[in-house]
């Protein structure tokens, strides 16, 4: 249940990517395109999105996505769900775990803590793309934020 878990909020990184790309890419927006993913916030086509539109969101979105995939400090996260999704993590409980764990193995509190570390970037995240839309799309009527702990500052 804990790997699932990791997995989907991970996967709400991917979601906020889609969602940027199909709102701000000048190239043809296809929502029904699969190939869109956390990093595509560290290409060349978003960084031309960060500097047309002159967004500090935006640019905390990129930073975090090469916090990601870089060997900085989220990079353990992104191996992590990649042994998750695409192989297998073995998981010990607290105090059976052998002295040296390996890559693909981890103890449950290991797991827990990254789990919430995860929850804040998420959270995080859909802070800074909600915020990048109201302030890009002014014009438009793009709902309240009244989900948000800010929601008053606004």
């Amino acid at each position: 249940m804990l790997k699932s878990v990791f997995s989907s909020l991970y996967s709400c990184l991917d979601k906020i990517a889609h969602q940027i790309k199909y709102n701000f890419s000048s190239s043809s927006p296809d929502i029904n395109s699969i190939d869109i993913y956390f990093d595509w916030f560290t290409t060349d086509e978003f960084k031309k999105i960060i500097l047309d539109n002159e967004n500090y969101q935006f640019l905390a979105l990129h930073s975090l996505a090469l916090d990601f995939k870089t060997n900085s400090q989220y990079y353990n996260l992104n191996k992590l769900r990649n042994r998750i999704t695409h192989s297998f993590v073995n998981i010990f409980e607290e105090g059976l775990e052998p002295e040296n764990l390996e890559y693909y193995e981890t103890t449950i509190n290991n797991l827990v803590k990254d789990i919430h570390s995860l929850f804040i970037i998420v959270k995080s995240a859909l802070l800074y793309s909600t915020i990048a839309i109201r302030l890009i799309n002014k014009e438009k009527d793009t709902g309240q934020l009244i989900a948000t702990l800010q929601h008053e500052i606004y």
